[in-house]
């Protein structure tokens, strides 16, 4: 194996520690994951970017630190699993790794497209995601990047499963903390979060803790995203919703009321620019969540986005041609060159 090989030039077929690359699935700044299998079951291979202790900073590598503090003390159902971790090629030095879940499903923002929820069944997708953060909590765990791209809803069970803990914070492990705010889309993070970036983002030593309520902020953006969107995905240039200014219409408003009432309300709240105004842990989230689920009535039950019509099937090459002759036939009567 070429000694300084980078983990991108990785090819399907090659193996990593007795694990076979199948495809690469995805790439960031921090890191590269593939889809692996071993034994017959198919895994994520996550890579840091930079060859540890030589090629970066060091700050960039402890992203994958960072995850795995988070999740080796974490084992939910709809959090995604650990199975183990090193480095490439070498044993102790070159490029960290870790071993997870590959879990085969959408992006919140994809499953809403293409399924068409109803109010009904994304309160049922919400109780579940909440109580992952539930759990994650009450272990001293908390996201700081909770958003549409980081929680992927498996196709078998429509079940959400969290991913991407790499600027998680894990409360013991505090010698990993190194920066004031995580990278993050604009939309998501809290106002209360924003301003202390405003305040703070020329000091270098400043670092914001990150509450219960940030979380739920964030959740509450990704909720509204669903919601107002009919193509949630293509929402990049929305404006922020955290702006005091300019405050969002509600989702009621936004779909002229085919999203019901109390969960519109219970969007908002999530979205509070007071933080004191919002649940203050997930398991207050849950407790609504188990109201809103007992909600009966047709508006619960129908998809809040129009299902556009299915697009008719392209017309074969006979097709094409008999509706040319068509178009054509009157013309040709009248110079007497059509047979009939």
């Amino acid at each position: 194996m070429v000694k300084h090989m980078h983990p991108r030039d990785l090819q399907p077929g090659q193996e990593v520690r007795g694990l076979r690359i199948v495809r690469r699935l995805d790439q960031g700044c921090f890191g590269l994951v593939f889809e692996v299998e071993a034994a017959g079951h198919r895994l994520a291979l996550k890579f840091s970017s930079n060859r540890e202790l030589r090629d970066g900073p060091p700050w960039m590598v402890s992203h994958l630190d960072r995850e795995m503090s988070c999740l080796l003390g974490l084992n939910h159902r709809y959090i995604v699993r650990i199975w183990g971790s090193g480095y490439w090629p070498g044993p102790d030095k070159g490029y960290r790794y870790m071993v997870q879940d590959l879990v085969d499903g959408d992006m919140l923002d994809r499953w809403a497209e293409r399924t068409h929820p109803t109010p009904h069944e994304v309160v049922v997708l919400l109780d579940k995601l909440c109580s992952a953060l539930e759990y994650m909590h009450g272990r001293k765990v908390v996201h700081r990047n909770l958003n549409s791209r980081n929680i992927v809803v498996s196709k078998s069970g429509n079940e959400p499963v969290l991913i991407d803990f790499s600027v998680g914070d894990f409360e013991p492990t505090e010698n990993l903390r190194n920066e004031e705010l995580p990278p993050w889309a604009s939309r998501y993070p809290s106002p209360e979060a924003v301003l202390f970036w405003k305040q703070h983002r020329h000091n270098p030593y400043a670092y914001y803790a990150f509450q219960e309520t940030d979380e739920i902020y964030a959740l509450g953006a990704v909720l509204y995203n669903v919601l107002t969107r009919g193509k949630p995905s293509e929402a990049h240039g929305s404006k922020p919703r955290n702006n005091p200014l300019l405050l969002p219409a509600s989702p009621l408003e936004v779909t002229e009321g085919r999203v019901p009432p109390a969960l519109s309300d219970f969007t908002m709240k999530l979205m509070a620019q007071d933080p004191r105004e919002r649940p203050a842990h997930a398991s207050e989230l849950r407790r609504m969540l188990a109201d809103l689920k007992k909600r009966e009535g047709q508006l619960w039950h129908t998809p809040f986005h129009p299902v556009p019509d299915p697009e008719p099937p392209a017309p074969t090459s006979a097709a094409r041609i008999l509706a040319a002759l068509a178009r054509v036939a009157p013309r040709l009567r009248g110079r007497g060159l059509w047979p009939w």
